[in-house]
């Protein structure tokens, strides 16, 4: 991974998860954005925000990025190591951003691929 700037909109995204501000968490996505998560599709702001919302009410976890960076011309990549109250405990997530007109297009969430 390079090692470039953090797009502006994946610190909004990363300071709006913070901050549990979901409604700031799905404005970081474009109207029809779709996220990709444990085998399931999210499609719009209203889908992605339920989805993080859900997340964030089911589990505690902390989260802390030990990775980032662009990933081919409007990708971004963020590896983030979570630790909580979640089956297993302990994981290490890739987060592949496709980004376009500073907002999120899609984002993948899978387990690192190392």
């Amino acid at each position: 991974m390079s090692t470039t700037k953090t797009p502006a909109v994946i610190d909004r995204f990363l300071q709006a998860t913070e901050a549990a501000d979901w409604a700031a968490f799905a404005a970081c996505f474009l109207p029809h954005g779709v996220v990709l998560d444990e085998g399931r599709t999210f499609v719009g702001r209203d889908e992605i925000r339920a989805w993080r919302q859900a997340t964030a009410d089911a589990v505690t976890f902390t989260a802390t990025v030990v990775a980032r960076g662009a990933s081919g011309r409007d990708g971004f990549k963020l590896v983030q190591h979570l630790e909580g109250d979640f089956p297993g405990g302990v994981v290490d997530l890739d987060f592949l951003f496709a980004l376009r007109d500073d907002q999120i297009a899609a984002l993948m969430v899978l387990p690192h691929a190392g």
